[in-house]
Order: C-alpha cells, then structure tokens, then sequence
C-alpha cells in the first residue's frame, strides 16, 4: 500500500463477522483449559471406559498338607477367602478368583429376574504346566492319602459369593510399538518353554 493510498474501513457486517470468529475461537480455548485442568492437566486420548464388578467369596475350609512327606500327609483344615474382579487393569475379562489356599474357583456371573449380579463358584482347581506344550493346563485339587491302595480324595468346596461393587476406569492404551515388544517377548517365552535348551 503506498502512502497516498487510504485503509478502508471494514463494513458492520464484516466486523460483526469478525467478532463471531473470534468468540468461536475463545470459546474452543476455554472449553480445551476446562478439559486440561480436569484431567489434572493432561489431555488424554484415545481410552476406552472399562467396568469392573468385584466380589467377595466368603469364608469356607479347605485342608493343607503340612508333611515334608508325601507318604505321610498332615491334612491341617484352612480357612480362607477370595476375591473376584470381572476384569484385570488392562481391561481383559477374568473367569477365575485370585488364588488363595493355593487353588482357584472358576466364577460364573449372571443377572438375577431383579437384574441384580449375582455370581457363583465352582469347584477349586490349580495350574499345573504341561511338560510337553509348556501350555498351563487346569486340574482339581486333590487331598493324597499317602497310601497307593486308597484313591486321592477331590477337594469339591465352593463359597458363597457376595457382590461388592462396581466401578468404571480408563483402560490402558498402548503405542503400537509398545505392543510389538510385548508380543515379541511372549513369543521368546513360548518358545523358551516348548523348547528348554534354547
């Protein structure tokens, strides 16, 4: 523009256009610091709500060997209790309660008419590795006799299950490479346990 040459005024409704845009764009900010300032100035992206059920198996008896011998058991009785969660931290479903007593319960979860949760336990069972797969394979709990000529008796005690709460979380994300690592590593694993000489 050369000296002689004057601005032009802008017209109301190009003012007026101007302010809208403006407010606009305030607005977007405001709303920006609100969500950064909830979050405890982070802004997150990319989670996805996971809700989690937690329930309670009440008190029951199981037995404990407490020999060093396994011809001469010393069944002690054992109280104990477990706890059930629907999912783990990262969101994956769960069928079984945490260990306790050295066993497991698989837990079955279901609505009552009332659409109430209800759960209910099943027999108690451990991990045994198989040594050939390297695979984890499930076997009941079994109370030896120490005597080859009588059966091993199965240990067949369940517990009354009481629903706790429940609650909503961010499930973990996890890059892309991240998540090649992790599998990369669990098949180094997979391969380790089929084959032990590696």
């Amino acid at each position: 523009m050369s000296e002689n040459e004057t601005k032009k005024a802008p017209t109301k409704a190009e003012l007026e256009q101007t302010n809208k845009e403006l407010l606009e764009k305030l607005a977007k900010l405001e709303a920006s610091k609100k969500d950064v300032n909830e979050n405890h100035g982070r802004m997150i992206k990319g989670q996805k709500d996971v809700f989690h059920d937690l329930f309670r198996l009440e008190l029951a008896n199981t037995q404990k060997n407490l020999s060093y011998t396994l011809d001469d058991p010393i069944w002690v009785p054992l109280e104990h209790k477990h706890f059930f969660h629907t999912v783990d931290s990262n969101g994956k479903p769960q069928s079984s309660c945490v260990a306790s007593a050295g066993h497991m319960h698989k837990i079955y979860v279901e609505k009552d008419e009332n659409g109430n949760l209800i759960a209910k336990c099943g027999n108690a069972y451990k991990h045994k590795r198989n040594k050939k797969t390297g695979k984890l394979i499930e076997i009941p709990v079994k109370f030896a006799s120490g005597d080859e000529d009588v059966p091993d008796k199965i240990d067949e005690h369940t517990h009354d299950v009481t629903y706790l709460q429940s609650e909503v979380f961010k499930q973990r994300v996890f890059s892309k490479d991240a998540l090649d690592m992790i599998n990369m590593h669990e098949n180094e694993r997979a391969a380790r346990l089929s084959n032990p000489c590696l």
